[in-house]
């Protein structure tokens, strides 16, 4: 039994609308992915705080920056804290006004997220951290997790009403 025009126009709009859906949902979940590892890089900065309120301190007791690599930077950075923050501050980088940086491994600048460091309105440096390749365990995973299932199911809905949206107007393309 051959398949009606109807049929065939209802299926061609619902691959249609099933392909746009697809690329939405990739393009979608990439600059999810992207955004939140950002977002996630820049919330470790900010419980960064009393890092960088030490190196303001620092900074304003010498007026300058003491030498790249110094032990006094390295403790301003470390600090007098538990092992669990002292593996957090690892992570660390800091950088003069010009993002060179006085502390910490060398680094492509482009892979860094910073935060500026800022004494009167003036920048004199930036607390730094490599971006973050994947989206770590916890309560970000759980979060990203929820989005794309929100999303999975938001697509299984369009899904459905494409092809209701199509079967109605293939009738009404091959209505007499």
């Amino acid at each position: 039994m051959p398949i009606s025009l109807r049929s065939k126009l209802a299926l061609a709009f619902t691959l249609a609308n099933l392909c746009l859906l697809g690329m939405v949902y990739a393009l979608t979940q990439r600059g999810f992915d992207r955004d939140f590892l950002e977002f996630v890089g820049k919330q470790q900065l900010r419980n960064a705080s009393e890092v960088e309120q030490r190196l303001l301190n620092l900074y304003q007791q010498e007026n300058a920056w003491p030498p790249a690599h110094s032990e006094i930077l390295r403790r301003a950075i470390a600090g007098d804290v538990s092992g669990h923050e002292r593996r957090r501050t690892r992570r660390l980088l800091l950088l003069d006004a010009e993002q060179r940086i006085l502390l910490g491994p060398k680094r492509n600048p482009n892979n860094l997220i910073t935060q500026p460091i800022a004494v009167n309105n003036q920048t004199i440096g930036y607390l730094a951290i490599p971006r973050i390749q994947a989206i770590p365990a916890g309560l970000e995973q759980l979060f990203a997790a929820q989005q794309k299932r929100s999303f999975a199911i938001t697509a299984a809905f369009a899904s459905v009403a494409a092809f209701g949206f199509a079967w109605w107007f293939s009738g009404y393309f091959t209505a007499p």
